[in-house]
C-alpha cells in the first residue's frame, strides 16, 4: 500500500511540473516524439534494405552489375542496372568465380490476346532465370517454363487482368516481334505459350 502512495505521489508531482513549464514540456515531448520517430524510420529504411530478396536460396552468392554514369569532369551523374547484353558472357568467360549470369531486360510491350491489345511492362529474361532465382511458381513448373524462346511467364495479377483467373498455364497471347517499332496496329505479332504462373 506504501509503494502504491509513494508511486502515485511521484506521478501527481511530475504532472504539476509538466502543466507549470508548458513551454519546456511541449519542446521536450516534440523533440522526444520527433526523435523516436525518426529513429523508427531509420530501422525500417534499413531492414528493408537488409532484407531485400533474402527470400533467394542462393542470396548470398547473388550480385547486381551497376552501371555508374558519370560526367566529362568525372562526377558521379547517376547509377542504375541497365549494363547492355555482354558483361554476362564477357565477365563469366574472364572470371573463373562466376558460374551463373542472367541477364534482364525491361520494356513496355502490347500485349494482344485475341482482338484487345494491352500495354504491359515486361522482362526478358536468359533461359536461367528460375535456376538462379527462387520465386516459387503457383501454377506451372519453373524447371523447363523458360526453355522454349516462345514461352512466357506471368504474374498471378497479369495472368488475372489477361485472362480472368490465375491459372492461365497453356493459355496464349501474342507480343510483337522484337525488333518491331511500329505503331500497335500496324505491328507483327508472335504466339506465346504462358508455361508458368
Amino acid at each position: 500500500m506504501r509503494s502504491f502512495f509513494l508511486s502515485t505521489n511521484y506521478v501527481k508531482t511530475a504532472w504539476r511540473n509538466l502543466v507549470r513549464n508548458k513551454v519546456y514540456t511541449t519542446i521536450n515531448i516534440a523533440g522526444l516524439s520527433i526523435g523516436l520517430a525518426c529513429c523508427m524510420l531509420i530501422i525500417l529504411f534499413i531492414n528493408d534494405e537488409v532484407s531485400f530478396d533474402r527470400f533467394h536460396k542462393n542470396a548470398d552468392n547473388i550480385y547486381r552489375v551497376v552501371h555508374r554514369d558519370t560526367g566529362p569532369n568525372g562526377e558521379l551523374q547517376g547509377t542504375n542496372g541497365i549494363t547492355g547484353m555482354m558483361p554476362g558472357p564477357t565477365f563469366k568467360r574472364e572470371i573463373p568465380e562466376i558460374t551463373e549470369y542472367v541477364r534482364v531486360s525491361g520494356d513496355m510491350l502490347s500485349v494482344k490476346i485475341g482482338t484487345e491489345i494491352f500495354e504491359q511492362e515486361a522482362l526478358y529474361v536468359d533461359d536461367n532465370f528460375f535456376s538462379v532465382f527462387t520465386f516459387p511458381p503457383k501454377y506451372g513448373s519453373k524447371k523447363d517454363a523458360l526453355k522454349d524462346m516462345f514461352s512466357v511467364v506471368l504474374s498471378e495479377q497479369v495472368a488475372k487482368k489477361f485472362f480472368g483467373k490465375a491459372d492461365a498455364v497453356g493459355k496464349t497471347l501474342e507480343l510483337p516481334k522484337r525488333q518491331d517499332h511500329d505503331s500497335p496496329e500496324q505491328k507483327k505479332f508472335e504466339t506465346f505459350v504462358v508455361t508458368a504462373v
